[in-house]
């Protein structure tokens, strides 16, 4: 256990010092960096992520999509995770009458249409 925790102080003072070297040189942005495979910005050090994480880091706020699955409330910060629960566990998703304003028509329409998909995919098996 002491091992374990020892390993992850190092690498992640090691990313540290990668992410810092970087931005010495960069103007306000947000990047991606092709090393760790993850989205920084100057602005906000340490904050590394989903260029959903980084911009809601640098403006203190975030984006919040409500459903649910079995009848129970869950909630994702992108988009992509909407998409991953739509897909992976379409018979029991399903967007709250409440929520579906946190959405636009486009988007309820591709979620629509990929749980359509997803049921589809999983009774064909």
């Amino acid at each position: 256990m002491i091992f374990e925790r020892l390993y992850w102080k190092i690498r992640y003072d090691i990313e540290d010092r990668h992410f810092r070297k970087r931005c010495t040189s960069l103007g306000p942005g947000i990047y991606y960096d092709k090393k760790y495979h993850r989205y920084f910005t100057p602005s906000v050090m340490g904050e590394t992520g989903s260029v959903e994480y980084v911009a809601g880091e640098l403006v203190r706020s975030g984006l919040v999509f409500h459903y649910s699955l079995q009848g129970t409330l869950n909630h994702a910060h992108t988009f992509d995770e909407v998409l991953l629960a739509a897909y992976n566990q379409a018979a029991s998703f399903g967007i709250p009458d409440e929520f579906r304003s946190e959405y636009s028509q486009q988007e309820l329409q591709f979620i629509e249409t990929l749980v359509d998909r997803g049921v589809r995919d999983r009774t064909s098996e």
